[in-house]
This record gives C-alpha cells, structure tokens and sequence, in this order.
C-alpha cells in the first residue's frame, strides 16, 4: 500500500467515480475484464497524447509508454496497433451471461435449421444448455448462477419438459437504445472533462461551479430540491433557446464551427451518520456549505 497521501486521495476518488459506473456496467453486462481492456487502452492513449503534446521524437515508444502507464510491453504494443482502428474486440473477462447468450444466437450447433435458436433442453452431454454454458462460460459449474442471471434479465425463459428458450439477443434490461447510450457517454465525458479543465487550472477557463451542504433536514430538502429543479428548468429553457436559434449557426460551408453545451445537475440524497467534515479537517463553520469560488459545476460550458 501507498504511503503517499496524494496517491491514496486519488485512489478514494476514483472508486468513488466507479461506485456507480460499476453497478450501471453490471446491469448493461459488461465485464471487468472489458472495462480493463478500455482503461489499457485508454491509458495507452494518454501517454501517446502526452508525448505528442510534450514534443518527443517518438510518442508511441513502448518502453516509455510501459514505465507510465504500467501496462506489459506486450500489452502497449497490442494497443498501440489498435489505436490506428477504432474497433473494440473484447472477450477475455467479460460478463459469462452475455458470452453464453451470444453463443446461442450465433453457434449453428445450437440454432435451428431457419437460424434461431433453439430450444434447449436443461442437461445433456449436446445441443443442450449445460454444453453450451460449458463451452462459452468455460465452467459447467457456473450453469445455475448463469439461467438465473438470464432468467432475471427476460433474456431466457423456461419452457416445458425442462427446457429453455431464449427470448431476446440483447443482455441488458435497461430501457435504453443505441442513441441513449451514446448520449450518455457523451454527458460524462463532457462533465468529467470540465471538472478536471477546472481542478488542473487549464485553458480555456470552464464555467464550472459547485455548492453543497452535508446536513440538510430531511423535509428541507424535499423542498430545496423541487425549488432548485423549477430555477434550473427555467434557465436550462433559457440555454436551450439560444442554442437552437437560428442567428447562432454556423453558415452553410463555413470553415469553422464551435461544439456548445450546457447542463444543469442537481444532486440528493441521504447521508451517512458518519459523514463529518470535521474528520477532514474542516472547521465547524465550514461544514454546512463549501463553495469553490473557481470556475464551478453546476452548469457546464464546453467549445
């Protein structure tokens, strides 16, 4: 373990950040052995950007990249070659539920003779979905745990005779579609980005501003709640007008044209008894509300 206090406040914020990052990847299916494969390749991506941006000779070299980021040589060059396409192929690590669903749809050892998949008896040494989880999960062992997991997300049902039958090809019970997801992605990452635009003191200077307090009654903040929704609501319309109207547009042709965003957020929920600021050091008077008085976060601005 770190003896460094830097290192280990950076170590509590992130998993912080992944706390919920997490439980929404559970529910989407994805893996922690995919999630690693991003965060290498991420990491990869960052420490050729910071070469570029530093003006070395060589940005992409592996050594260098290797000390950085601590990703094997064999690792940095695997990324490295995947950088120059975009295209993500991740299995190793991923959720076995969704290997083993997608082993149904696309296996011709499980599919009918039109295609789809079949109806699968429980047990049997073939074409049953005991072999099939052996095959895609890799452990008989883990068949149980795997109908359940599938049967709670409406992808297999059962059916008679002790069979079972697969009812959609996506894991994910998230009422959610291509479009969503993709603007989700882009939300945090704009967010993410203004924050640490801000935390680093980096041009061009965000709008970027952020006020709490960690012991509000609880009926008190029912109301402070819907009041800062109805505020916000009012200037988010505001924000939402101007940016949609026509005088704002880029011409038709013309060489330039800037990316704009704003967003509100408004933040609850109850606290933790041990939730002090004392225990960080704060003076009694500073507990109720903090402010930065930098560039702040509740409404986001990003060319």
């Amino acid at each position: 373990m770190s003896h460094d206090p830097l290192r280990q406040a950076w170590i509590a914020a992130l998993s912080r950040l992944f706390s919920p990052l997490t439980r929404l990847l559970l529910e989407a299916g994805i893996g922690a052995g995919e999630v690693g494969t991003l965060i290498e390749t991420a990491f990869v991506r960052a420490a050729v950007q910071k070469g570029v941006d530093a003006g070395d000779r060589d940005p992409r070299n592996v050594a260098r990249i290797a000390v950085e980021t601590g990703v094997p040589r064999a690792s940095v060059m695997t990324h490295l070659a995947a950088l120059d396409g975009e295209e993500c192929r991740l299995m190793s690590g991923s959720n076995r539920s969704v290997r083993v669903l997608e082993g149904w749809w696309t296996d011709d050892d499980y599919l009918e003779r039109s295609g789809s998949p079949a109806v699968l008896p429980l047990h049997g040494a073939s074409c049953s979905f005991d072999s099939l989880v052996k095959r895609y999960a890799g452990d008989a062992g883990l068949k149980q745990p795997i109908l359940r997991d599938l049967i709670r997300v409406q992808a297999v049902r059962r059916v008679a005779n002790s069979h079972v039958q697969v009812v959609r090809r996506t894991y994910s019970p998230l009422p959610v579609n291509v479009e969503r997801i993709a603007e989700f992605g882009d939300e945090a990452g704009e967010l993410l980005h203004i924050t640490l635009q801000e935390f680093l003191g980096r041009a061009p200077a965000p709008f970027h501003r952020r006020v709490r307090s960690l012991r509000i009654d609880h009926e008190h903040a029912a109301v402070l709640l819907r009041d800062f929704g109805r505020q916000g609501s009012a200037l988010f319309d505001s924000f939402q007008s101007a940016l949609s109207h026509p005088s704002m547009q880029a011409r038709t042709g013309a060489r330039l044209s800037n990316r704009v965003a704003a967003a509100i957020y408004i933040f609850g929920e109850v606290a933790p008894e041990t939730t002090s600021a004392q225990s960080r050091g704060a003076p009694e008077h500073m507990r109720r509300v903090r402010r930065r008085r930098s560039r702040p976060a509740s409404v986001r601005h990003k060319e």
